[in-house]
């Protein structure tokens, strides 16, 4: 099976590396959530509002078994989680990086995304925008490609208007579980086994999840809001690309990184994955 850490640039690959992988402890024993293969066409969002949390993983069975009345599970390659690995480029001068401790809208993310089990890459701009909506494009990439080519760059900085050499600079990896919502434009992603890099080193999340919430609009979801509260889920800032390059910021940026990260900023809540 092509591992995850084959995906990750050399010059970001610390040596010794080993990342988490375990799935099957966090879903409910059952089997009562019903399974998909594709997702409809309107649970796409590539324009959405979104609601981020923390939750320990030990709760995320029961989650799901209260969830199944109301979402359907999507599968990737026949699994329950599909493998993500995310790498993200920047400017010399770290524009977005940046842009993202300072608070801006609109700010921009440009990612490399992996789906590792659709055997497909794309590179994407992710985009903050005002109001709290976020907007995502994507362009086609070589499966397991991390070259930006001309075009690709060119494309990034037309719709970013960051100007300068793109690199790599940072990156992350987890597995992925997606539920859609049966009736609306709802997508809940679950991601597990989060791990995350620079040149600096790398970290994994320790016995808890990341939740996104991600929506057409703001629509009120009380019983989704009690159930994740019951599962001891709290809001959370949650920038994947600040994360991984916490480690990596000058000493001085430092109170930018924590007021960014909130709990994520949280020594106690990582541990080393590489020697």
């Amino acid at each position: 099976m092509t591992e995850i850490a084959d995906f990750l640039p050399s010059g970001l690959r610390p040596p010794g590396l080993r990342l988490p992988s375990a799935v099957l402890d966090a879903l409910p024993g059952d089997g009562r959530l019903e399974r998909v293969t594709a997702p409809p066409e309107h649970q796409r969002l590539m324009s959405r509002m979104d609601a981020k949390f923390i939750a320990p993983r030990a709760a995320l069975a029961a989650l799901l078994d209260i969830l199944a009345d109301h979402y359907v599970l999507l599968t990737a390659a026949g699994e329950p989680a599909a493998r993500y690995v995310t790498v993200y480029f920047d400017t010399g001068a770290q524009d977005f990086l940046n842009a993202h401790l300072r608070g801006r809208r609109p700010r921009h993310k440009l990612r490399v995304r992996h789906y590792v089990d659709r055997q497909l890459s794309s590179l994407e701009i992710k985009s903050r925008m005002p109001g709290g909506r976020t907007d995502k494009t994507q362009r086609s990439q070589e499966f397991g490609s991390n070259r930006l080519e001309s075009g690709a760059a060119a494309w990034a900085q037309s719709l970013t208007g960051v100007a300068g050499p793109l690199g790599a600079q940072a990156w992350t990896s987890c597995q992925r579980i997606t539920l859609l919502h049966r009736e609306h434009a709802s997508r809940l992603t679950i991601d597990l086994n989060v791990a995350l890099g620079s040149g600096v080193g790398a970290r994994a999340l320790q016995d808890r999840v990341l939740i996104e919430l991600k929506r057409d609009r703001s629509r009120a979801e009380p019983a989704l809001s009690q159930a994740l509260y019951a599962a001891g889920a709290r809001p959370v800032s949650v920038s994947k690309y600040v994360a991984a390059m916490l480690d990596a910021g000058a000493e001085a940026r430092r109170a930018r990184f924590v007021a960014v990260l909130g709990r994520l900023a949280r020594s106690d809540y990582w541990r080393d994955c590489a020697q």
